[in-house]
């Protein structure tokens, strides 16, 4: 399974997928609505699965470091 994601000149993306593979082909018949919420649901999945302190890890979190 690959799907390939290109940025081009304008600014919009291209969706590639194997229109015969079993899983890609379930985008198919995909809107771009469609692929806008999956992009959109898949960020929020990942964003509430990560730990806070993973998020402010490598950002020097000021919140974290007490004075003396």
């Amino acid at each position: 399974m690959v799907i390939k994601v290109e940025l081009l000149g304008d600014g919009d993306f291209e969706i590639e997928w194997d229109e015969n593979d079993p899983v890609e082909a379930q985008m198919n018949d995909w809107s771009e609505q469609d692929f806008l919420d999956a992009i959109s649901e898949g960020c929020e999945q990942i964003f509430t699965e990560l730990p806070l302190h993973e998020v402010y890890q490598d950002q020097g979190d000021s919140k974290s470091k007490q004075s003396p």
